[in-house]
């Protein structure tokens, strides 16, 4: 790979990298920066803003496994549709508040994570759910039981049963995924078969 001069192949990778996951440009930290590409025989790719060429280390990470793509400098991290992960800290205080349900339950003598384990756990936490969702529409504020907020012991009931409701659409992918699999193998059976009969 020649500095700045790059092969056809490597040019549509990165025109199809760059479609989704916007790259900066090292020279004039452009982060939202457009690519003028030239092909053969130039093979140059430049910053529109700045002309500097593309480096090496930034085409080396486009054409590596997605799982090896890393694209960190001059204090910019692209993460274009990553999960903003941060954002459950607008809730911090509400949080704070599960937690103490969460608290409640292990100063029961309850096992930490334990609740992953409930017979029946997603039919059982909407009950829960909703009996919490009742008490609050009757003006209920505090547990009789354990003296948190009930809107506490709601939203706990409602990320647990959110859990399990994730693992439910996951395992359903997954056998989904399966069939279509096996699917699959049946029709390339199916065609070896035809295959042979016709050689025999």
């Amino acid at each position: 790979m020649v500095h700045g001069r790059y092969t056809n192949k490597e040019i549509e990778l990165f025109k199809k990298y760059v479609k989704s996951s916007p790259i900066a440009c090292l020279a004039c930290n452009n982060g939202a920066c457009q690519w003028t590409v030239s092909y053969d025989p130039s093979g140059c790719i430049q910053c529109t803003a700045c002309g500097a060429m593309l480096s090496n280390e930034i085409m080396e990470n486009v054409i590596k496994p997605k799982s090896e793509k890393v694209f960190t400098y001059n204090g910019i991290k692209l993460d274009d549709g990553k999960i903003k992960a941060s954002l459950i800290w607008e809730f911090s205080l509400a949080l704070v508040e599960v937690a103490k349900v969460g608290m409640s339950g292990l100063a029961k003598g309850y096992k930490r994570g334990s609740w992953k384990d409930v017979p029946n756990a997603l039919d059982r936490y909407n009950d829960a759910f909703t009996r919490h969702q009742l008490e609050e529409g009757e003006g209920k504020v505090y547990d009789e039981e354990s003296g948190l907020l009930v809107a506490a012991h709601t939203a706990w009931n409602a990320l647990a049963r959110l859990y399990f409701i994730i693992l439910a659409e996951r395992n359903k992918s997954s056998e989904m995924q399966e069939l279509s699999n096996a699917k699959v193998n049946i029709q390339l059976q199916q065609n070896e078969v035809q295959e042979d009969m016709c050689h025999g």
